[in-house]
């Protein structure tokens, strides 16, 4: 038992190093311009632009929704477009796309999801919230798709 419980810590601590890299950023260094660099201590930590904002937005969104603010279901609709327009926009590399537009249609995808979460969690009729994000959901997965078969038709 001794051997087989060191040899599996061992291979967590591989595992762990190896993921290390993409602790606060998923991106791969060739795809770094898409983060955010800070420096700490001497360290370059790489921060993804959109994540960046999403992590602010919800905490604000549940801020706002612990004061007693009701967020229309509508809100929670329209609040993730601006993320899906950009990310369509500069996702496939036709053009540039820039940090800090990524940072704030982060943070409206982050109020998105924080008052769909609170009105999932919380609203008798829960279907709204649900139709929201299997519509979203769908887009993307056909946009994928789509661009996936593009590229296939050009190489």
């Amino acid at each position: 038992m001794g051997r087989a419980w060191t040899g599996r810590l061992r291979e967590v601590r591989r595992g762990l190093r190896a993921a290390a890299p993409f602790l606060l950023s998923h991106h791969l260094p060739g795809e770094r311009d898409r983060c955010h660099t800070v420096d700490v201590a001497g360290n370059e930590l790489h921060l993804c632009a959109r994540c960046t904002g999403i992590y602010p937005g919800i905490a604000a969104a549940l801020i706002v929704v612990s004061n007693g603010i009701a967020v229309p279901l509508a809100a929670v609709a329209a609040l993730p477009a601006p993320a899906l327009l950009e990310w369509l926009s500069t996702g496939r590399g036709d053009r540039p796309g820039r940090n800090d537009v990524r940072t704030l249609t982060g943070l409206a995808l982050g109020l998105g999801y924080g008052f769909g979460l609170v009105r999932l969690l919380t609203d008798q009729n829960r279907f709204g919230v649900v139709a929201v994000g299997v519509a979203y959901a769908t887009l993307a997965g056909v946009l994928l798709y789509g661009s996936g078969n593009r590229d296939a038709d050009t190489n």
